[in-house]
């Protein structure tokens, strides 16, 4: 009977994985030993069209509750791969902090099975498991901060060992992995650690933006080992089949084009950097959308200045589609469904004829709390304007945690929230699922956070990338609200 019982196992466990790789499906189950029994466990799918900086942009999202610790995803894999992140724990419900699984890929008839012990060790079993188990040594390898808390040599030296590290994993990798695949996984991870690399030069303008010791040290780095370097080539369908090839051929171009500004004096527009150093298609386009979204204000001219440098029909569809959300005087849909605190529903057809300023966070997040703090500040300088309204946005999965944190208190005004409360503000959150709401996939695909923008009397979009009230003390902000203010067409 035994025996019967494992052939049984067996043969179903054998149908589902060809019924999987028929469909174009990947498999992601596991066990946690660690953590509430009843947590969410979070998994997001990554659009793989290069729109996202700082942050991908995110396809969709699915959180499932655990079940006696055992979860299951059953994950579609739209194109020869699908790029997931994993959380086991989603932090923002608890205050036990998780297991993150940055940033891979998936293909069709993959099966991963992940145990985490109540040390929060991971074991890894499936077809896939090797896969898995080298992005996640690769992603716990210890780089240097992304800011220059050292002089630039010395950073970059600390970057080079750690980047040789990960090298020689994926060296030791070869034979046990196909060969395609792990050259994949080479490509992004060179293309993340030298993006990031790039990024930190191009921000910190090689060390000027810290004082002129760094920047002269920074400028023989940069001139030495990075300027001159090649780009890392690849054949163009293996670039575009990455989630991060483009970015990196975006990053290293910005922070060359910065240094012929700063240090060469040679005034090269980044679009023409792109256009001449890159031949028209699909890469191509890819950098160039991913160029249009880094710095999302002024977008209205940058829009019109890359827009015809675009090949591919893919692309113009798209960048079509950005454009409804996305550029200054497009309609925005007023009748998109909000929730405030007493549980009733809201529109934006309840604020038409005023400027709404609209600030998007969530629990938890850090870098929200201080925009928060100095919201009172602004809405101070329109108190005498019924014209102007400021909505604090949830994007919240839980009700519970945002009443918790806009808790107002007791009846002696003693405030409780978590997050800074304004009796100014309009508090409001995103009715539906926020991981699947149109509203942010539309406004903001990206999904950092915080993030404001403003919407202007008619309903239109005025600024899709609104200064943070903190920010030069907020005048900057102030400034964009007047000016949405005295806008008349």
């Amino acid at each position: 009977m035994n025996k019967l019982k494992v052939i049984l196992i067996l043969t179903v466990g054998l149908f589902l994985a060809v019924k999987v790789t028929a469909q174009g499906y990947a498999v992601i189950a596991g066990k946690l030993q660690f953590g509430p029994p009843d947590a969410n466990i979070k998994l997001v799918v990554m659009s793989n069209t290069s729109k996202g900086s700082a942050s991908m942009e995110i396809d969709s999202v699915s959180i499932q509750q655990l079940d006696n610790r055992n979860f299951e995803f059953l994950v579609p894999v739209r194109d020869e791969v699908e790029y997931i992140a994993l959380d086991l724990i989603e932090y923002r419900d608890y205050h036990e902090k998780g297991v993150q699984l940055s940033t891979f890929f998936v293909k069709p008839g993959d099966t991963i099975f992940i145990h985490a012990d109540q040390n929060k060790k991971l074991k890894f079993s499936g077809n896939a498991r090797k896969r898995l188990e080298l992005n996640y040594e690769l992603s716990g390898i210890g780089y240097p901060k992304r800011v220059f808390n050292t002089d630039p040599a010395t950073y970059y030296n600390s970057f080079k060992q750690s980047y040789a590290k990960g090298l020689q994993l994926i060296s030791d990798a070869e034979g046990s992995i196909d060969a395609e695949d792990l050259r994949l996984i080479e490509l992004d991870y060179k293309s993340t650690s030298l993006g990031a690399l790039y990024q930190v030069f191009d921000l910190f303008k090689f060390g000027y933006g810290y004082n002129e010791k760094y920047g002269d040290i920074g400028k023989k780095v940069y001139e030495d080992f990075l300027y001159k370097a090649e780009e890392e080539k690849q054949d163009e369908s293996l670039g575009i089949r990455s989630l991060f090839y483009a970015r990196y051929l975006l990053f290293k171009c910005l922070a060359d084009a910065r240094y012929d500004s700063v240090i060469r004096k040679v005034q090269v527009h980044p679009l023409e950097f792109l256009t001449t150093k890159y031949s028209a298609g699909e890469l191509r386009d890819r950098i160039l959308t991913s160029y249009y979204f880094r710095n999302r204000r002024g977008m209205n001219k940058r829009y019109l200045e890359a827009r015809p440098y675009l090949h591919t029909a893919k692309y113009h569809k798209i960048w079509d589609h950005l454009a409804q959300y996305h550029l200054y005087g497009h309609k925005v849909d007023l009748k998109t469904r909000f929730i405030n605190p007493k549980g009733e529903k809201v529109t934006l057809e309840d604020f038409k004829g005023k400027v709404m300023v609209i600030d998007m966070w969530f629990t938890g997040c850090a870098s929200c709390v201080p925009v928060a703090q100095a919201m009172p500040k602004i809405e101070k300088a329109f108190e005498h304007r019924d014209d102007v309204v400021f909505i604090s946005l949830s994007v919240d999965a839980k009700i519970e945690s945002w009443l918790k944190s806009i808790d107002r208190g007791d009846e002696h005004g003693q405030k409780r929230g978590l997050f800074y409360i304004s009796d100014q503000t309009d508090y409001l959150k995103i009715e539906d699922n926020p991981a699947n709401s149109k509203f942010l996939k539309d406004f903001h695909p990206t999904r950092s956070y915080p993030y404001l923008l403003l919407f202007d009397k008619k309903g239109r979009v005025y600024d899709n990338d609104v200064p943070l009230p903190q920010v030069n003390q907020g005048r900057d902000l102030i400034a964009v609200i007047q000016g949405a203010l005295s806008n008349g067409d």
